[in-house]
Protein backbone atom coordinates (compact mmCIF):
# COMPACT_ATOMS: atom_id res chain seq x y z
CA UNK A 1 0.00 0.00 0.00
CA UNK A 2 1.32 3.30 -1.31
CA UNK A 3 0.20 6.10 0.68
CA UNK A 4 1.10 9.49 -1.00
CA UNK A 5 1.54 11.45 1.86
CA UNK A 6 3.89 14.09 0.66
CA UNK A 7 1.21 15.17 -2.20
CA UNK A 8 3.85 13.69 -5.38
CA UNK A 9 1.39 11.62 -7.44
CA UNK A 10 0.69 14.46 -9.97
CA UNK A 11 3.75 16.14 -9.82
CA UNK A 12 5.91 16.44 -12.86
CA UNK A 13 9.65 15.67 -12.29
CA UNK A 14 10.68 15.22 -15.96
CA UNK A 15 12.85 19.02 -15.65
CA UNK A 16 14.72 17.93 -12.51
CA UNK A 17 18.17 16.96 -12.23
CA UNK A 18 18.36 15.84 -8.49
CA UNK A 19 15.14 14.63 -6.50
CA UNK A 20 15.80 14.38 -2.85
CA UNK A 21 14.18 12.14 0.27
CA UNK A 22 15.83 13.13 2.87
CA UNK A 23 14.33 11.32 6.88
CA UNK A 24 15.32 8.44 8.97
CA UNK A 25 15.13 5.21 8.41
CA UNK A 26 11.53 3.56 8.25
CA UNK A 27 10.19 7.41 7.11
CA UNK A 28 9.42 5.72 3.83
CA UNK A 29 12.03 7.46 1.74
CA UNK A 30 12.77 4.19 -0.32
CA UNK A 31 8.95 4.00 -0.93
CA UNK A 32 8.95 7.05 -2.16
CA UNK A 33 11.60 5.73 -4.74
CA UNK A 34 9.96 2.77 -5.96
CA UNK A 35 7.06 4.77 -6.72
CA UNK A 36 9.00 7.10 -8.97
CA UNK A 37 10.93 4.10 -10.27
CA UNK A 38 6.99 2.84 -11.73
CA UNK A 39 5.67 5.89 -13.04
CA UNK A 40 5.13 5.80 -16.47
CA UNK A 41 7.66 8.95 -17.42
CA UNK A 42 11.05 6.80 -15.84
CA UNK A 43 9.91 3.21 -15.65
CA UNK A 44 11.68 2.50 -18.70
CA UNK A 45 15.21 4.19 -18.65
CA UNK A 46 16.23 3.63 -15.15
CA UNK A 47 19.61 2.41 -13.34
CA UNK A 48 19.08 1.58 -9.32
CA UNK A 49 21.50 1.46 -6.67
CA UNK A 50 19.95 -1.21 -3.95
CA UNK A 51 21.32 0.20 -0.64
CA UNK A 52 23.49 -2.81 -0.14
CA UNK A 53 25.62 -2.46 -3.03
CA UNK A 54 28.28 0.03 -3.27
CA UNK A 55 27.38 2.88 -5.35
CA UNK A 56 30.11 3.67 -7.59
CA UNK A 57 29.73 5.52 -10.77
CA UNK A 58 29.32 3.45 -13.42
CA UNK A 59 28.77 3.82 -17.42
CA UNK A 60 25.13 3.58 -18.05
CA UNK A 61 22.95 4.61 -21.00
CA UNK A 62 19.57 5.14 -18.43
CA UNK A 63 18.77 8.48 -17.74
CA UNK A 64 17.28 8.15 -14.40
CA UNK A 65 19.26 7.02 -11.85
CA UNK A 66 17.61 5.80 -8.32
CA UNK A 67 20.28 5.98 -5.11
CA UNK A 68 19.20 4.07 -2.17
CA UNK A 69 20.84 5.38 -0.37
CA UNK A 70 23.92 8.34 0.60
CA UNK A 71 24.62 8.06 3.84
CA UNK A 72 28.71 9.52 3.44
CA UNK A 73 29.59 13.02 2.12
CA UNK A 74 32.05 11.13 -0.30
CA UNK A 75 29.32 9.73 -2.05
CA UNK A 76 28.51 13.00 -3.16
CA UNK A 77 31.47 12.52 -6.03
CA UNK A 78 29.77 10.34 -7.53
CA UNK A 79 26.90 12.23 -7.79
CA UNK A 80 28.72 14.75 -9.69
CA UNK A 81 29.73 12.33 -11.83
CA UNK A 82 26.40 11.17 -12.97
CA UNK A 83 24.58 15.04 -13.24
CA UNK A 84 27.79 16.30 -15.50
CA UNK A 85 27.12 13.50 -17.36
CA UNK A 86 23.14 14.27 -17.71
CA UNK A 87 21.62 12.05 -15.99
CA UNK A 88 18.87 13.09 -13.32
CA UNK A 89 19.18 11.55 -9.75
CA UNK A 90 16.29 10.32 -7.31
CA UNK A 91 17.95 9.63 -4.26
CA UNK A 92 17.11 8.18 -0.54
CA UNK A 93 19.53 10.14 2.14
CA UNK A 94 20.40 10.87 5.26
CA UNK A 95 22.28 13.85 4.55
CA UNK A 96 20.22 17.25 5.22
CA UNK A 97 19.34 18.89 1.89
CA UNK A 98 21.03 21.65 3.25
CA UNK A 99 24.41 20.03 1.84
CA UNK A 100 22.95 19.57 -1.52
CA UNK A 101 22.19 22.54 -1.72
CA UNK A 102 25.38 23.62 -0.98
CA UNK A 103 27.01 21.23 -3.63
CA UNK A 104 24.78 21.32 -5.81
CA UNK A 105 23.37 24.62 -6.14
CA UNK A 106 23.64 24.93 -10.28
CA UNK A 107 21.11 22.26 -10.70
CA UNK A 108 17.24 21.75 -10.89
CA UNK A 109 16.36 20.22 -7.85
CA UNK A 110 13.83 19.29 -5.18
CA UNK A 111 14.07 17.89 -2.08
CA UNK A 112 11.50 16.43 0.48
CA UNK A 113 11.62 15.66 4.31
CA UNK A 114 10.11 12.37 4.69
CA UNK A 115 9.87 12.73 8.84
CA UNK A 116 7.86 15.27 9.04
CA UNK A 117 4.42 14.99 8.76
CA UNK A 118 1.67 13.40 11.04
CA UNK A 119 -0.33 13.11 7.83
CA UNK A 120 1.12 9.65 7.20
CA UNK A 121 0.71 8.39 10.57
CA UNK A 122 -3.29 9.29 10.57
CA UNK A 123 -3.57 8.11 7.18
CA UNK A 124 -1.73 5.05 8.00
CA UNK A 125 -3.96 4.43 11.31
CA UNK A 126 -7.53 5.58 9.10
CA UNK A 127 -6.38 3.00 6.10
CA UNK A 128 -6.48 0.52 9.01
CA UNK A 129 -9.91 1.67 10.67
CA UNK A 130 -7.90 2.27 13.61
CA UNK A 131 -9.53 5.15 15.89
CA UNK A 132 -6.92 7.96 17.27
CA UNK A 133 -6.79 11.17 18.95
CA UNK A 134 -4.92 13.76 18.05
CA UNK A 135 -2.59 13.54 20.99
CA UNK A 136 -1.64 9.78 20.29
CA UNK A 137 -0.21 10.80 16.91
CA UNK A 138 1.73 13.66 18.41
CA UNK A 139 2.84 11.59 21.73
CA UNK A 140 3.96 8.96 19.33
CA UNK A 141 6.03 11.28 17.02
CA UNK A 142 7.40 13.09 19.95
CA UNK A 143 8.42 9.06 21.20
CA UNK A 144 9.03 7.10 18.29
CA UNK A 145 9.38 9.61 15.08
CA UNK A 146 7.55 9.26 12.07
CA UNK A 147 8.69 5.59 11.60
CA UNK A 148 6.54 3.46 9.54
CA UNK A 149 8.15 0.54 11.40
CA UNK A 150 7.97 1.82 14.74
CA UNK A 151 4.47 2.26 14.07
CA UNK A 152 3.71 -1.13 12.43
CA UNK A 153 5.64 -3.26 15.29
CA UNK A 154 3.43 -1.38 18.11
CA UNK A 155 0.46 -2.49 16.18
CA UNK A 156 1.14 -5.83 15.62
CA UNK A 157 1.39 -6.16 19.10
CA UNK A 158 -2.31 -5.58 19.61
CA UNK A 159 -4.21 -6.77 16.34
CA UNK A 160 -7.40 -7.11 18.56
CA UNK A 161 -7.56 -3.47 19.48
CA UNK A 162 -8.59 -0.92 17.01
CA UNK A 163 -8.25 2.76 19.22
CA UNK A 164 -4.75 3.34 18.67
CA UNK A 165 -4.24 5.53 21.87
CA UNK A 166 -5.67 2.71 23.91
CA UNK A 167 -2.81 0.52 21.79
CA UNK A 168 -0.06 2.95 22.52
CA UNK A 169 -1.14 3.34 26.16
CA UNK A 170 -0.57 -0.44 26.62
CA UNK A 171 2.35 -0.67 24.46
CA UNK A 172 4.17 1.53 26.57
CA UNK A 173 3.00 0.19 30.08
CA UNK A 174 3.81 -3.66 28.71
CA UNK A 175 6.62 -3.74 26.45
CA UNK A 176 10.05 -2.13 26.52
CA UNK A 177 11.74 -0.82 23.52
CA UNK A 178 14.85 2.02 23.93
CA UNK A 179 14.90 3.98 20.89
CA UNK A 180 17.70 5.49 20.73
CA UNK A 181 18.05 8.84 18.06
CA UNK A 182 21.51 8.52 15.36
CA UNK A 183 20.65 11.73 14.43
Amino acid sequence: MFIDFLNLKNKNFTKNNLVVFYGKSGSWKSTYLDFFMNKKEFKDNIFLFHKEEKISFKKVKQKNIFIDEIVYFKQFIILFKYLFSWKRLFIATHIHPFFYKIFFFLYKWNYFFTDTNNKKIETILDEKKYKYSKESIKYFIKKYSWSFSDLEMILQNYKDENDFSIILHKFENECCVKYKNNY
